[in-house]
């Protein structure tokens, strides 16, 4: 399986930047204006479900990134950059880099 990019790897690079910029802007505005701990977030039963809809989503990627891989940048890479700005940014980030990675 390949993958195909459909449009300019610019457009790519913008929607996950902007991805990065805005979630974790609110999420770390709400973090440090409310005051609240990371203990709170992870006992908030609205935040729970969320949180762990988001690793199994990272977990299932990673697993079929690195079962099929899509190119020559590892699955971890994946893992690394959900993990520092969410599926939302690491999905348009990965295509990113496999749309690099095959120019180069």
């Amino acid at each position: 399986m390949s993958w195909t990019v459909t449009g300019p790897p610019r457009v790519l690079l913008a929607v996950a930047v902007a991805s990065f910029v805005a979630v974790n802007w609110l999420f770390f505005a709400w973090l440090f204006g409310s005051g609240a701990s990371w203990r709170e977030l992870a006992s908030d039963r609205l935040a729970a479900p969320f949180m762990l809809d988001s690793l199994v989503a990272i977990a299932a990627l990673a697993v079929y990134f690195a079962c099929r891989p899509p190119g020559r940048v590892r699955w971890w890479w994946f893992v690394v950059l959900a993990f520092a700005g969410g599926v939302g940014f690491a999905v348009p980030a990965y295509w990113w880099l496999e749309s690099r990675s095959r120019r180069a």
